[in-house]
């Protein structure tokens, strides 16, 4: 309940008036324009309780509260999360073949470039020792690690995208705010 005052005009209509538009200016419906009094000439003017309307009410409520909130930082956050996961999938190296015929290339060059004492060593302790072992070549160990290195940041971002999840679900499970009664 608002108390609102009545203005009288020539007319003998009374204006509802509130305090808002005192020193202001109002319009009567047979067409005379009134000069609402001051806030002290507000109260000698004849007074009327006037209930607002629901709709009033309801846009006396802010539109956004904890639940909004909640649900609003959800969704950005996993849209924040799934742009890069994206983008880092799409940047993702493909991994490389193994080329035995290269590999084998590869011992053989390093092999020659041993002496022949250094590689009766490395026949000793490799080969009889541990048995014929594949040896990565560089460019597939450097491959691996970057291929490593995405799978790790899209991890990461799948994991912020999931919290932003669980924010909505949380704000869907929140009570809604109490309707105030008429």
């Amino acid at each position: 309940m608002r108390t609102k005052y009545l203005l009288p005009c020539s007319c003998g209509e009374k204006i509802p008036v509130d305090t808002s538009q005192a020193g202001g200016r109002v319009q009567c419906g047979c067409g005379e324009e009134l000069s609402v009094p001051s806030m002290r000439g507000l109260r000698s003017l004849e007074t009327a309780e006037v209930s607002e309307p629901r709709a009033a009410a309801e846009a006396a409520r802010p539109a956004w509260g904890p639940r909004q909130g909640l649900m609003l930082a959800g969704v950005l956050l996993v849209v924040l999360a799934i742009i890069p996961a994206g983008l880092l999938y799409r940047q993702m190296p493909e991994k490389l073949r193994f080329d035995v015929p290269a590999v084998v290339t590869h011992n053989h060059e390093q092999i020659d470039q041993l002496p022949i004492t250094e590689t009766w060593v490395v026949w000793k302790e490799d080969i009889l020792g541990r048995g014929l072992i594949e040896y990565p070549l560089p460019e597939k160990q450097y491959n691996e690690y970057q291929r490593t290195m995405h799978q790790r940041w899209i991890t990461f971002a799948l994991c912020f995208a999931a919290v932003g999840v669980l924010m909505i679900v949380g704000s869907l499970a929140m009570p809604k705010p109490a309707r105030p009664k008429e």
